[in-house]
């Protein structure tokens, strides 16, 4: 009887931490964009598909998926048209793995620059952003330091422009200011649009479908892994 209050402890603990892993946020790399008007190619050389094709990462948390892109400097008008740019027909064309779906792609959640999210703060660990949970939640990095890239090839920048616009009163600014952050060190500030030195990555507000399993399904298939180790062994006494 002990040994089978032993079998069944352990199948419902090696459950329930798969259960919770898979509850877990976490970044799905779920195909390719092709860039066919990519700013960083050069215009007189011809260059391979492949240099032109960048990552995409869906963020089973927030619900967006990342181009792994970065955009050359430019003012925050610049930038916020350059996202909205990529939505104009044949500028992406996607190469999806089989564990996804642009089914749910729609004119009403297109690409665009990263948003901060209500009520955003300055500073530090500002998990609530998009930038913010990226950094620290998604790929675990610490205040200060850019230690964990994952598998993006592009991320390391120290300034990236948000498409949300400043609507406090900052005494350091009396102009028109945005939101941006800090790549590099993971920090949330505020800069004058008109600043011509940051760069921009962009963001699908719509969720790429993925076939992940719900947490009470793994739950379910737990269960039922342990009543069938019971049933083996129950068997196995009887012969």
């Amino acid at each position: 009887m002990k040994t089978k209050i032993r079998i069944f402890a352990a199948l419902l603990i090696l459950s329930i931490t798969f259960t919770a892993g898979m509850a877990k946020a976490s970044l799905i790399n779920i195909g390719t964009a092709y860039y066919a008007t990519d700013p960083s190619a050069s215009k007189n050389t011809p260059v391979a598909n492949t240099e032109h094709e960048y990552n995409l990462f869906y963020d089973t948390e927030q619900d967006i998926t990342w181009l792994d892109y970065r955009y050359s400097i430019g003012w925050w008008q610049n930038q916020v048209n350059w996202a909205a740019g990529l939505n104009d027909p044949g500028v992406l064309t996607y190469n999806l793995n089989a564990n996804a779906t642009a089914a749910n792609w729609n004119e009403n959640d297109q690409w665009r620059l990263p948003e901060t999210g209500a009520d955003p703060n300055f500073f530090y660990d500002q998990t609530n952003s998009e930038m913010g949970h990226l950094f620290y939640t998604e790929l675990g990095n610490s205040a200060g330091t850019l230690s964990n890239t994952g598998d993006f090839a592009n991320l390391s920048s120290p300034f990236l422009w948000y498409g949300t616009r400043y609507t406090g009163v900052n005494p350091n600014f009396a102009y028109t200011a945005s939101w941006f952050f800090n790549m590099e060190i993971g920090r949330q500030a505020t800069s004058w649009t008109d600043h011509n030195g940051y760069f921009s990555m962009a963001v699908r507000g719509e969720p790429i479908a993925t076939p992940t399993p719900e947490p009470a399904t793994m739950l379910l298939l737990g269960t039922g892994l342990t009543g069938l180790a019971f049933s083996r062994r129950r068997r196995k006494k009887k012969a």
